[in-house]
């Protein structure tokens, strides 16, 4: 029978760490409606993005709801935020393995709240 009171499943909570002081970050990220939108319904609870930023377990993505640039008549038009946010918590997270390139990760995510802009509903 294994002794499992050491995985990080099982043991403790804290932080390797113990000094008191929270690392985790925060970062802003633009996110497409249609992914926007499986995040707040709670059907999508991934996040796949390139592996730049350092991301770790008990980070926070403040997903920012952006409309990506289009052709209208033959011109571009620029994107725009929507103004519609959700904040998440990253739980869990995938590197180099099972067909992750190495530049990149799945994080397993948790949503902690969405909000829209005041000015975004004028």
């Amino acid at each position: 029978m294994s002794d499992f009171s050491n995985h990080p499943c099982f043991g403790s909570r804290e932080s390797a760490e113990d000094d008191g002081i929270s690392r985790n970050e925060r970062h802003s990220l633009k996110c497409w409606p249609s992914e926007f939108d499986g995040v707040v319904c709670r059907d999508k609870r991934f996040e796949y993005r390139t592996d730049d930023r350092g991301y770790r377990v008990g980070d926070e993505l403040l997903l920012n709801e952006w409309e990506p640039a289009v052709f209208v008549d033959g011109r571009a038009v620029d994107g725009k935020f929507t103004g519609r946010h959700a904040l998440v918590r990253v739980t869990w997270i995938l590197r180099g393995a099972h067909g992750v390139p190495a530049d990149h990760c799945v994080m397993s995510i948790d949503l902690v709240r969405v909000w829209k802009d005041k000015e975004a509903t004028r």
